[in-house]
């Protein structure tokens, strides 16, 4: 498989539908298309070499909800990033889903 192909592996780094993506997160739409998803760049937190590149932290079935989601302190996403991430769904998330 070339860097360039995509994947459908939802914690893929390459993964086909991720919307936005800022810092260590990203907001993925699941194969399914029913629901948008939360990630975490779980390399950086860990020293296991073959551990999955992309862990679910969150899930919303609705996009009005994002920003109180990631906001959450129990999900650790830096405020700046928070920023990033809410800007940046409004200006492309929407267009994407």
């Amino acid at each position: 498989m070339g860097k360039s192909d995509t994947s459908n592996v939802e914690s893929a780094d390459n993964y086909n539908h991720v919307i936005i993506r800022t810092g260590k997160h990203r907001i993925i739409r699941c194969n399914g298309d029913i629901q948008w998803i939360v990630q975490r760049d779980q390399r950086r937190d860990t020293l296991q070499r073959n551990a999955r590149p992309w862990v679910s932290i969150a899930y919303l079935l609705n996009e009005r909800f994002l920003a109180s989601v990631i906001s959450r302190p129990s999900l650790e996403i830096p405020s700046d990033d928070v920023a990033a991430l809410t800007k940046n769904w409004r200006e492309e998330g929407q267009t994407n889903g």
